[in-house]
This record gives C-alpha cells, sequence and structure tokens, in this order.
C-alpha cells in the first residue's frame, strides 16, 4: 500500500572474504580490520529487489 512505511532487517555473516548469504565482499582497512562498503549494500539490495526508487538507510542512520 502507497504511504506504508517498511522497515526491514537483514542479517548476514562472515565466510571467508565475503558474507555468506549475499556474497557481499569484505574489505580491510589499514589496520586489518573487515568491513562491508555500504554502496555494496545498497547496490545489492536494488538489484535483488528490481527497484531504484527506494531509500536505504543504515542502522546508525535512522
Amino acid at each position: 500500500m502507497p504511504g506504508l512505511k517498511v522497515y526491514y532487517v537483514f542479517l548476514d555473516f562472515a565466510r571467508g572474504e565475503e558474507l555468506r548469504e549475499t556474497h557481499i565482499p569484505l574489505r580491510k582497512d589499514k589496520k586489518g580490520n573487515r568491513y562491508i562498503e555500504e554502496t555494496d549494500v545498497k547496490d545489492f539490495l536494488k538489484n535483488q529487489l528490481k527497484r531504484e526508487d527506494i531509500t536505504i538507510c543504515s542502522y546508525w542512520t535512522i
């Protein structure tokens, strides 16, 4: 229904050098800490949902 606010929470966990379910690559910073790029997550979701007209926010920006 248009106008309804909907929130989705996706959980995925590391396996090797990528996330287990989505295969989003893990990157390493200068100290060797692993992280994911927010743009990789957004691109994955837009591709899977086949939509470009959605807002995707990290949990710390809501």
